[in-house]
């Protein structure tokens, strides 16, 4: 009875956590996808009408630079240029010259540019061509005014911004265009200066084929805030409120907040004005049709739920009692018990999951069993495979050093030099206390002692023998394995420098070299001939050929190349270069840092 109202109870729960993930994963993902594409709309369409604006700002300023350009068109004219440069003795003269210039403004100028209201060229005459009824007030002084005076002091084009004409009853908007004129043959002399009128058609053409949203404007303001341009569907007070003229004046784009109604504003600067192209629309309008979207989406995705939830009332009851048991199951094995075996007599997806979780467990059960094995075999053949090779590394190095330094000894006793013998007693027992030591590690400065020892045994015996001992004193409190270079120096006087007739000299150098320290051991005794060469090289390379080559030469080189390796990792490196004649050169490379292995010099302590 207990286990199943437990049942009942984890069927309920169950229930109302998928209603609950369902209707609330509904209702976050219809509120966050509503939210993240509007904003990404907003911001998508901000972007476009900024693009949109720079577009017109750009196509407005190239217009303005047009007119610009076609203050300079009296320069592509010799005559024109020539005449003004001129003065007219007669009066039937001076009637020529206004009619010749005034001609040519009318018909480069008026009459082909719908645009152009009026075309002044200001010398000490007026000479001008107009196109509509408000003449030019002849009794202005233009030479007094501001735009006069700015033309003549640049060379560059001067923008006079909009303004009001009246005359007659008759009002016009106009805007012009004024260029200082320079003599071709003299660029200092100033022959006047051409005004261009022009009124907003040309703006027009270029603004009236933008398509505007529902409540949207499109302007074009100068900076007295004064409307040059404006299409609006938009209430004719918000290009009024302050809250309007200070976003135009702050970055673009930028939002307000105006009779319950949040507005996106877009800015761009027209060149060579002080024009501000101006967009507005309504986020009310933008968001029109994602908020119809999202009712659909939201109502959908509640049909959805509903859906879901029916189904799953239908199948909880059936799977919700042989999922629990293997639960169980899955809990014991958790707990250790890897005997324990879950039923295979259910339905077909659990059966098969039940089956495949009592093969998990046997195949577990057998792989810890097989890798408990597998490591302790492992570690015992790894252990016992590093005793044997050092216990028969050490085994070969000892009788083979020992034998040749006895013999040393003994060669100097029975040649009565008995203060050698005394000082080569002291010496043999720094050799014997290092032979004792075989098994431990000694610093480079006491391993070379030892093997100067030694050479200074072998130079008592052999009187044309001769030796030099180097080594870097920042090397000195290294360590590695005792003998190592002792052996190498006994190899390179009993095999190169004995057969030798002659002097010998025996080098001995240690050296730091790319993070390794580097031992060198040459001579220059009867080197090797080149078959010696490679059976050694081989032996080095190949530990599997050592036992071969003992047969015709000493084994201390290849042991000692092993014992490194064994002890300090891959990259420890063994190199011989040989001569037939000339001598032989021992290289030994030994990281000063090796991976997994023994630090050949530890950090220093601090």
């Amino acid at each position: 009875m207990s286990s199943v109202k437990k049942t009942y109870h984890l069927k309920n729960r169950l229930l109302a956590v998928i209603s609950l993930l369902i209707f609330g994963s509904v209702v976050l993902v219809s509120t966050i996808g509503f939210m993240r594409y509007s904003d990404d709309l907003l911001e998508q369409t901000s972007t476009q009408t900024q693009q949109l604006i720079e577009q017109i700002s750009l196509n407005t300023g190239n217009y303005i630079n047009d007119l610009s350009r076609l203050c300079m068109s009296p320069y592509y004219s010799e005559r024109i240029m020539s005449l003004l440069a001129t003065t007219p003795d007669s009066a039937a003269d001076q009637l020529e010259k206004r009619r010749a210039i005034e001609n040519y403004l009318r018909e480069v100028m008026t009459i082909p540019r719908k645009d152009i209201l009026r075309v002044y060229i200001l010398t000490d005459e007026i000479y001008y061509s107009t196109r509509t009824a408000h003449a030019i007030d002849f009794s202005i002084d233009y030479q007094q005014e501001s735009w006069y005076q700015k033309a003549l002091d640049t060379a560059s084009t001067v923008f006079i911004p909009a303004h009001v004409e009246s005359n007659n009853g008759y009002t016009l908007t106009v805007f012009s265009m004024v260029q200082r004129l320079r003599s071709l043959s003299d660029s200092s002399r100033t022959l006047g200066v051409i005004r261009v009128d022009a009124n907003y058609s040309g703006i027009q053409d270029v603004l009236d084929d933008v398509q505007l949203l529902n409540k949207s404007a499109l302007l074009i303001i100068d900076s007295a805030n004064s409307v040059i341009y404006q299409r609006s569907t938009l209430p004719a007070d918000l290009t009024q409120s302050e809250a309007f003229r200070a976003a135009i004046s702050g970055e673009s784009p930028t939002r307000i907040h105006f009779d319950k109604e949040t507005y996106i504003i877009n800015t761009q600067p027209v060149q060579y004005t002080d024009w501000t192209v101006i967009a507005v629309n309504a986020q009310s309008s933008l968001m029109q049709n994602v908020a119809s979207a999202r009712q659909f989406t939201i109502l959908l995705g509640f049909v959805c739920a509903l859906v879901g939830l029916f189904v799953t009332v239908l199948f909880v009851r059936s799977f919700i009692k042989p999922i629990n048991n293997t639960v169980d199951v899955m809990r014991t094995a958790q707990s250790g018990d890897l005997s324990v075996r879950a039923s295979e007599h259910r339905a077909e997806e659990i059966a098969y999951l039940n089956r495949s979780f009592n093969e998990l467990l046997v195949r577990i059960s057998e792989m810890i069993e097989r890798d408990a094995l597998l490591t302790k075999e492992k570690y015992e053949a790894e252990y016992l495979q590093k005793i044997a090779q050092y216990d028969a590394l050490y085994n070969q190095i000892r009788p083979h050093f020992l034998f040749n330094t006895l013999s040393t000894v003994s060669l100097l006793v029975k040649s009565e030099r008995y203060t050698d013998a005394i000082a080569s007693i002291d010496e043999l027992s720094i050799l014997l206390r290092g032979m004792v030591n075989t098994d431990r590690d000694i610093s480079l400065s006491a391993e070379l002692k030892i093997a100067e020892c030694y050479l200074s045994l072998q130079e008592r015996r052999h009187d044309d023998l001769t030796y030099q001992v180097e080594l870097d004193p920042a090397l000195s409190d290294c360590h590695l394995p005792a003998l190592t270079i002792q052996p190498i120096v006994e190899n390179a006087l009993i095999h190169g420098c004995e057969p030798r007739v002659g002097s010998s000299h025996i080098s001995i150098r240690v050296y730091a070299e790319d993070e390794h320290v580097v031992i060198c051991v040459s001579d220059n005794g009867i080197g090797m001939e080149q078959e010696q060469l490679e059976k050694l090289l081989l032996a080095l390379s190949d530990p599997a050929a050592a036992p071969k080559y003992a047969e015709t030469r000493s084994v201390g080189l290849v042991n000692i190349a092993q014992r490194l390796k064994l002890k300090y990792g891959s990259r420890t490196a063994i190199s011989i270069a040989s001569t037939r004649d000339v001598g032989t050169s021992v290289t030994i490379r030994i990281p000063q840092k090796a991976d997994g292995q023994s630090p050949l010099c530890p950090p220093t302590k601090q």
